[in-house]
């Protein structure tokens, strides 16, 4: 949010921090859509020429080269944010639009083709980052990760392929996105792990691998992901839950039960079916039934019994 010296990266642990806090900020004026300036180096508002994608790829490599320099044996931890390819639409060869003070639209020619170029330009900087970590050095003791945050906003150009649903859903179109972790001697080239991880598993994972201690007062709901998947250990499967306004829906292993108010409840098995096309819940009557009592007792668990599925 705006209240950066209160609220900030710089108070959230990061020590340095460069780029915007609201969000869908105009890629070259640095305007986000409520019409406010938002480009900070650290607390301070600034203004920088450039194309937001770029100059948050050119400030990891700089970074990734300074910080070698300066803390050759330190473990690091670098977070780079991109925006792209979220509305506004505009390519590296766009122009900016937006004006301080105005809310203002945007109409866009051939959205798919700005979309794309969007995407090359932040593919293409990323190759540049991890091009940086193997000049440095520091490719093979560096885990790099690459996730998307959500799947594809249902009026934009993206697709979400054979899935169902998309942003503000429940269905695996809103939340089933890539991710690609990489660390020399311990993850496989071309190993498809299926194991349902969340960004929550994100806080275990990394500060297993760069030795910090996690916090021992609070309870820490995300696993290790390697852990998970490289001890060759059974482990005990764990519920996902989501609930997004009046929708529901909880996975156990490969069982996904969606509930919206007093809609009929759906299953779905998303080994056999991942689009969610065949709704198996009159076959499966009394797994619906322990689905739905597993969901209501973290619904009181964690929300204090004020949401009630129904159906």
């Amino acid at each position: 949010g705006y209240d950066i010296k209160r609220f900030g990266p710089l108070k959230q642990g990061f020590e340095t921090f460069e780029g915007f806090v609201s969000g869908n900020v105009d890629y070259f004026n640095k305007i986000d859509q409520e019409a406010h300036k938002d480009w900070y180096i650290q607390d301070e508002l600034k203004h920088v020429e450039g194309y937001v994608t770029d100059l948050i790829n050119d400030r990891g490599v700089d970074w990734i080269a300074s910080q070698q320099n300066e803390n050759k044996d330190k473990p690091f931890f670098l977070y780079l944010a991109h925006g792209a390819p979220h509305y506004p639409l505009q390519g590296p060869d766009g122009e900016g639009f937006r004006v301080v003070g105005k809310k203002v639209g945007q109409p866009v020619e051939n959205p798919k083709a700005v979309y794309k170029a969007m995407i090359e330009s932040m593919d293409a900087g990323i190759g540049r980052v991890v091009a940086e970590l193997k000049k440095q050095g520091l490719s093979k003791n560096t885990l790099v990760i690459f996730c998307s945050d959500n799947g594809q906003a249902g009026r934009g150009p993206g697709s979400a392929g054979p899935l169902r649903g998309s942003k503000g859903t429940v269905y695996e179109g809103g939340h089933r996105v890539p991710m690609v972790l990489a660390l020399p001697n311990v993850t496989n080239p071309g190993l498809d792990c299926t194991f349902p991880a969340m960004a929550m598993d994100f806080l275990p994972t990394l500060a297993k691998y760069a030795d910090a201690e996690l916090p021992a007062d609070i309870e820490i709901d995300g696993v290790d992901m390697f852990e998970r998947v490289f001890s060759g250990r059974r482990h005990t499967p764990r519920d996902l839950h989501w609930v997004h306004g009046s929708k529901h829906a909880v996975r156990q292993g490969p069982w996904k039960l969606v509930m919206d108010g007093n809609n009929k409840p759906e299953l779905y098995n998303l080994k056999d079916d991942p689009g969610e096309q065949k709704d198996l819940a009159d076959q499966q009557p009394e797994r619906v039934k322990a689905m739905q009592q597993a969901h209501q007792s973290w619904l009181e668990e964690t929300r204090g019994g004020v949401d009630k599925v129904s159906g």
